[in-house]
């Protein structure tokens, strides 16, 4: 806030939140421009639907997902051959990626594993194959252990650097190509009911700025993995709080983008089985 008691080009949304378009722009640009990818093999132009409904309609919905199947928000989906991987699938309509925080996860992979064990089985012992996701040698349990657990929390890279691999990943694959279709990433947040906000006025603000990106976000409101807080989705008046933050986030965008351009937003909602 100013001396005067103004907020400066921010936008008004209640009169309990405001979300600085600019100040996040000028953040995370800098973040976004630092982003320094691995070198990888570029794979050949496959044959993608087209941007044409069978009917033959146009179709507008950037979200369309064709084939009609997508990974989960995971491990497996954190780094950039990862993400890669699953946009060069012909068996893939869409791209989730792991669920990230503004200012990225401190990931220890001292904590952060998973551990096979038998189904059934009240202990787990300390002999049972573990390991980091990013570890370079896959465990393969034995015949009794088939059951698994883990323990992983977020990703270690920040939502910034997701959109500077998705960039990438997008400019490449269509470089020189009349592909009027681009899949489609489903970016999966969480943090605070502000950052969600925020998340969200970064990712708009990315898809505004770039007409080749088919942006989602999924916020993740279910990961039960954090001691002493149940998921903020079992809060009745949490899961408001959220929801208020992500429809005011959402109607800065309204009216500044054409309304197939605004992108969708998700809850994952825990199991409710407490």
């Amino acid at each position: 806030m100013s001396e005067t008691g103004q907020y400066p080009k921010m936008i008004d949304l209640d009169t309990s939140r405001t979300i600085d378009i600019e100040s996040i722009r000028s953040k995370y640009s800098e973040k976004f421009a630092s982003y320094e990818p691995k070198a990888h093999t570029t794979l050949e132009q496959e044959t993608i639907p087209s941007n044409t409904l069978p009917s033959g309609k146009a179709r507008k919905y950037k979200l369309s997902i064709s084939p009609p199947l997508l990974n989960s928000s995971s491990p497996w989906a954190t780094d950039i051959d990862q993400i890669k991987a699953l946009y060069d699938s012909p068996y893939t309509g869409a791209v989730t990626t792991r669920t990230t925080l503004l200012e990225g996860f401190n990931h220890d992979p001292t904590i952060h594993q998973h551990i096979f064990f038998p189904a059934g089985s009240s202990s787990v012992s300390p002999a049972a194959p573990r390991s980091d996701a990013s570890a370079s040698e896959k465990f393969i349990p034995d015949a009794a252990s088939t059951s698994s657990l883990n323990t992983y929390g977020y990703s270690p890279h920040t939502l910034s650097e997701y959109l500077g691999i998705i960039n990438e990943i997008v400019g490449q694959r269509h470089l020189g190509s009349a592909t009027v279709y681009k899949k489609p990433f489903i970016l999966s947040v969480t943090g605070t009911p502000d950052e969600i906000a925020m998340s969200y006025a970064l990712l708009a603000n990315a898809a505004e700025m770039d007409e080749d990106l088919r942006l989602a976000m999924e916020v993740n409101l279910s990961c039960p993995n954090i001691d002493g807080k149940p998921p903020p989705a079992y809060d009745t008046a949490m899961l408001t709080e959220y929801l208020e933050a992500i429809g005011d986030s959402k109607s800065t965008f309204r009216g500044r983008m054409d309304a197939d351009s605004v992108p969708r937003c998700g809850i994952k909602l825990p199991p409710y089985t407490w």
